[in-house]
């Protein structure tokens, strides 16, 4: 439940901002905002399953954490780059693999990213991603308070990365030799797929950097995916029903100057 108490807080706090800074969203916020529903209820079973599998994973000393004998401050910080290495890894099987795709990419249906899009996530997707984390949990061994920790991190991170901020370009470039910026995630949500196919880190760009996977920011980048009916994705029941969407051939790329114009 905490992590999304934490999504809660920062959305309230990064809507007004990004509004302010950016002006609105060029589409309606109403379908996203719905999504919120299955994904709370997608969110609580893998929330729950992955407490379940972390205490049975440290009752039985399985994992990394417990083989190095790590203090609680070590182990915090083992958990907080395993946990994000393991969302890297399973980000680009979700790409890569078709039938995980067709899950996931009703989070890239969204035409113009902003902070909602993070709540525009298919409930079968986020059981993906809880069995993709209850598998870096046991492979670490981590703590539950560490889980704990990363999971309330990551969620706010996402929320900040979705977000439409301009960050001044000097600033955005220094961040992203280490952390996921909005600018490298609007990249992420490009038409063309072979920027879809970069910046798959969570909260850290440097597993993008050392895999190869790394794209510079632009604030400025068109998002949506490259589909001929992308405006017949947009309400709360095409999104569920998207993993059984005809593939649709792309369209070329939108000739525009993106957001923030």
């Amino acid at each position: 439940m905490l992590p999304f108490l934490i999504v809660a807080l920062a959305y309230l706090i990064l809507t007004p901002i990004e509004i302010r800074l950016s002006g609105p969203a060029g589409r309606s916020r109403r379908a996203n905002l719905l999504m919120i529903v299955p994904l709370v209820i997608a969110g609580a079973v893998s929330d729950l399953a992955l407490v379940g599998v972390t205490s049975w994973a440290e009752d039985r000393g399985l994992g990394l954490v417990p083989a190095l004998g790590c203090p609680i401050a070590v182990a915090i910080v083992v958990t907080f780059l395993g946990m994000d290495l393991g969302a890297y890894l399973g980000h680009r099987w979700r790409h890569r693999w078709p039938s995980l795709w067709r899950l996931h990419r009703t989070h890239h249906t969204d035409p113009d990213v902003d902070v909602t899009t993070t709540l525009r996530q298919h409930p079968l997707d986020i059981v993906m991603i809880g069995v993709i984390s209850a598998a870096t949990t046991v492979l670490l061994g981590a703590p539950p308070l560490a889980v704990a920790i990363w999971s309330a991190g990551s969620s706010a991170w996402g929320l900040f990365a979705h977000a439409r901020l301009r960050i001044p370009m000097r600033v955005e470039r220094a961040m992203a030799t280490v952390m996921q910026t909005p600018g490298t995630h609007r990249v992420h949500h490009a038409p063309e797929r072979s920027l879809t196919d970069s910046n798959f880190g969570l909260v850290f760009s440097v597993w993008d950097r050392l895999f190869g996977t790394f794209s510079p920011p632009d604030p400025a980048q068109v998002t949506g995916l490259d589909t001929a009916d992308l405006a017949e994705r947009q309400s709360v029941r095409a999104m569920l029903a998207d993993p059984w969407r005809p593939t649709v051939a792309p369209v070329p790329v939108r000739v525009t100057e993106g957001a923030f114009t």
